[in-house]
Order: structure tokens, then sequence, then C-alpha cells
């Protein structure tokens, strides 16, 4: 991870206890690609992918996500705290 990565994931994390979310940080073993944060607020559920600003998904993130979207669940990816906050209203109100 980088710094800038870091930088964004302890905002995320602060905002989402400032906000009443659930956030846990996780890989999914043996699931290359699968969103390694899940945000939990009033019974839904958001996974999220953070990529470092200007970066994207590799496509087997894109793939995760996809998958996760056609069940029916919340699956995004940003490069910014914006594009996140934005992610979990969507989302999670």
């Amino acid at each position: 991870m980088t710094p800038l990565e870091k930088v964004l994931e302890r905002r995320l994390g602060q905002y989402c206890k400032d906000h009443g979310i659930i956030y846990v940080k996780g890989k999914a073993t043996g699931q290359k690609g699968f969103p390694d944060r899940m945000l939990i607020r009033g019974g839904k559920v958001l996974f999220l992918e953070l990529k470092r600003k200007g970066c994207k998904p590799s496509p087997l993130q894109l793939n995760w996500l996809l998958k996760l979207r056609t069940q029916g669940v919340s699956a995004e990816w940003t490069d910014s705290f914006v594009g996140a906050v934005e992610a979990i209203e969507m989302s999670l109100t």
C-alpha cells in the first residue's frame, strides 16, 4: 500500500467511525482481486476497492465488482475520499 492509499484509508476509517458505519478491511482467502474493504450500515453492505489517485482496478478486481453487482450487492471502486463518500451515500443510505 502506498502512503497516499494509507492517508485515504485513514480518512475513510475515521469517516465511517464518525457516521456509525462498520468498516472492515480484509482479504478473501484464495480470491484474488476481491474488494478488500467492506462497509456495513443499517443492514446494507458496500464492498469498496480503494486505489491510489489516478490508478484503476485490475481486470480481476473489475471482474469481482461486476460479479458482486450481478448478485445485487453494492460494489464500487474509488481513488479519492470524495468518491468513497459518494459511494457510501449512494449505497448505505
